[in-house]
């Protein structure tokens, strides 16, 4: 049984290196929506029909905000050390 439990250990202690490399890969391509989409829906929600358009054109221009990013050296520069301290390269 202790074998069973050392077995569990060791393979949660894998799932779980890989579980937060994703969601570190995933806050680094997307840390631009994640910070300004509660604020936009917060702003739709209390300020009425006008609030809520322009939470949509805030969020939208956030979108090519987000993807000017994705070009950008130092995203590049990012998401390989990610991937090299994640082993994301060798799937």
């Amino acid at each position: 049984m202790a074998l069973l439990a050392v077995v569990g250990i060791a393979v949660g202690a894998v799932v779980l290196y890989f579980c937060v490399g994703i969601a570190l890969r995933f806050l680094w391509e997307w840390w631009i929506l994640v910070v300004s989409t509660p604020t936009f829906v917060a702003i739709g929600l209390l300020s009425g029909w006008i609030g809520a358009a322009v939470s949509v054109v805030l969020w939208l221009y956030t979108m090519s905000l987000n993807n000017d990013w994705h070009s950008k050296p130092a995203y590049f520069a990012g998401a390989e050390w990610l991937d090299r301290k994640f082993n994301f390269s060798d799937v």
